[in-house]
């Protein structure tokens, strides 16, 4: 390549330099700047091939295969939509599993389920619990971890959650394991059927409407059972 003309862009002197260069043979010069000009062309050919076309992007290697990976998943809007079913289905799960959790500690604490959960969410349902057996029968103790320690889940709740604890106590049960409800108690007398008290709930009824409908006709003697239809 013929050296760079000095003391500026004289193209003259350059010229003339070079020729000197070539032992003033000028076909030797023109062979060597032909040659020159070919090499310079074929490698800007070369450079152009390898910038990328409008629009598009250079990535590396590495990057190409994760990205023909990310295409073989199927359509962006696609895989968003997965995504976030996936995401659903492990918050529900999350939720089930947490809802089985305390349903343990209540009934093997003596609580109410659902006071339970409330107070749970109210401290931002983020309590961790465990369980130890304890005594000869290894009976199964809820606890709850805490800063201080592990603490049983009745101390926690006596002192963290005392304002709700007649809430949180489940209903005493008789001996037998079934749950007392309405003013029957062991030794009395049982609550009469469902079905007898409805009958006679109706029928209270229907003499108190009959009455009112016709007060006379309800006080003649003999008569009140074509009042009442008994």
């Amino acid at each position: 390549m013929p050296d760079e003309p000095q003391g500026g862009d004289n193209k003259a002197e350059a010229l003339q330099k070079a020729l000197a260069k070539h032992q003033g043979d000028a076909m030797a010069l023109a062979a060597f700047l032909f040659s020159d000009n070919y090499d310079l062309r074929e490698k800007n050919r070369k450079l152009k091939e390898q910038v990328p076309a409008e629009g598009s992007a250079v990535v590396s290697k590495p990057d190409s295969e994760k990205l023909e990976a990310y295409k073989a998943l199927g359509k962006p809007e696609d895989i968003k939509t997965r995504l976030e079913a996936h995401a659903t289905m492990e918050t529900e799960n999350a939720e089930l599993k947490r809802d089985g959790i305390l349903r343990d500690v209540a009934e093997a604490a003596g609580f109410k389920v659902s006071v339970l959960k409330d107070r749970d969410k109210a401290s931002g349902g983020k309590l961790e619990y465990l369980f130890k057996e304890e005594g000869e029968q290894k009976k199964r103790v809820p606890y709850v971890k805490t800063e201080q320690g592990e603490v049983s889940v009745e101390k926690y709740a006596t002192d963290t959650w005392g304002d709700y604890l007649p809430a949180l106590k489940a209903e005493p049960s008789q001996g037998n394991g079934t749950r007392v409800h309405g003013s029957s108690s062991i030794g009395g007398t049982p609550p009469k059927d469902v079905f007898t008290k409805v009958r006679e709930d109706v029928k209270d009824k229907q003499k108190q409407r009959d009455a009112d409908a016709h007060p006379m006709f309800s006080k003649i003697p003999g008569r009140s059972g074509a009042s009442t239809g008994e």
